[in-house]
């Protein structure tokens, strides 16, 4: 319950922003990220990013121009990350699949260090990160048919410093590039039990933090 208040009241703060908007210096465009898993802020001996692949992000961006150096807007996207193969390997006793989908709701300021055709920025975004973790444990020997689902379905808050530039293409479009740090809280660990009764441990990586690398276009209105 606490967690969809969370976000109700995000989307209120979105709504709010945009109606204060009208008339201003709002640009609405979209991005596409890459994303890289860091062991930043692990609680275990292993990392998310011993355990996870790459990612890719699409997302809806959107800034309010306060004035010329200051801005406010919100960034609403999709993430999706494979395991990692290598690490969840159990030979001959079967497989391990799974993926990592997140969906972040932030709302962001910037400070841009000038406001030339080039402008250079840093700032911050707060907000709720939905995850949707599954993990498949197909463990089949000869033994025993040992086999587990399993999923994490969670509401985080969350905080993603960033720099980033942005390039004027045209009087209304500006091409943005940015680099994010994105700052979760750790998880709390979580076990299954397969078929035969063994505990698996099914989020070892505590943090679920990473790194995102973003081109996208904004379009003036």
């Amino acid at each position: 319950m606490q967690n969809r208040i969370f976000l109700i009241i995000l989307l209120m703060v979105f709504a709010c922003s945009s109606s204060l908007a009208k008339g201003r210096d709002w640009k609405l465009g979209g991005r596409y990220g890459y994303t890289l898993p860091t062991n930043i802020g692990k609680n275990f001996e292993k990392g998310f990013a011993d355990m996870s692949s790459n990612g890719n992000q699409v997302a809806l961006f959107g800034r309010w121009f306060y004035t010329k150096r200051l801005s406010l807007g919100f960034d609403m996207a999709y993430q999706f990350q494979s395991i990692d193969k290598s690490y969840w390997d159990v030979g001959n006793n079967g497989s391990v699949d799974g993926n990592y989908q997140t969906i972040q709701l932030l709302a962001e300021g910037n400070y841009y260090f000038s406001h030339d055709e080039i402008r250079p920025y840093i700032g911050i975004g707060f907000g709720a990160f939905w995850l949707h973790n599954t993990m498949d444990f197909d463990t089949k020997n000869e033994s025993a048919n040992s086999s587990a689902a399993y999923v994490y379905d969670k509401i985080l808050p969350g905080l993603a410093p960033q720099v980033g530039l942005t390039i004027e293409l045209s009087e209304k479009v500006d091409l943005d590039l940015h680099a994010r740090m994105i700052l979760i809280p750790n998880l709390s660990e979580e076990f299954v039990f397969d078929e035969s009764g063994t505990q698996i441990s099914t989020n070892p990586h505590g943090a679920q933090n990473h790194i995102s690398f973003s081109i996208g276009l904004l379009f003036g209105l």
